[in-house]
């Protein structure tokens, strides 16, 4: 087995900066409505985080998935459903035990892990649903 050569590095270090690129929106988008928590009306957060999500499924749909472009979409997309259901669960008070958000966002992550036919979307996938079993059975604090 050889050592990997210049082209092959150059593809690594594009792929890691995209998918560190695309962590770092949904952490800005998370970031940014938190930061604006008193700012903002709960109309505006959940407006701000929908459109985002919409944005994604939008340019995901222009540019399907085999392309790169759609892939991080599908990403951002999982990672912002997140958001979304975090934010709804802030805002209204569900009385809902915490591995049931993670159930329902493993859920709604499951039509972007399908259509993104990646294994960045599917990790994602695992890692939500392992917090949700861990958080149902008491495994994690």
């Amino acid at each position: 087995m050889s050592a990997p050569d210049r082209a092959a590095w150059r593809a690594f270090a594009v792929r890691l900066s995209g998918g560190a690129g695309i962590a770092s929106l949904g952490a800005g988008a998370i970031f940014f409505v938190a930061a604006n928590w008193q700012r903002l009306d709960v109309f505006g957060r959940f407006a701000l985080i929908e459109a985002a999500l919409a944005a994604c499924a939008a340019i995901a749909w222009w540019r399907p998935p085999p392309d790169r472009v759609g892939r991080y979409g599908l990403v951002l997309a999982s990672l912002l459903a997140g958001a979304l259901l975090a934010l709804y669960g802030q805002a209204y008070q569900t009385g809902a035990d915490l591995y049931e958000l993670f159930i329902v966002w493993g859920l709604l992550m499951l039509p972007f892990a399908f259509a993104a036919r990646s294994a960045a979307v599917w990790a994602i996938w695992w890692i939500v649903a392992n917090v949700a079993m861990g958080l149902m059975f008491g495994w994690l604090g």
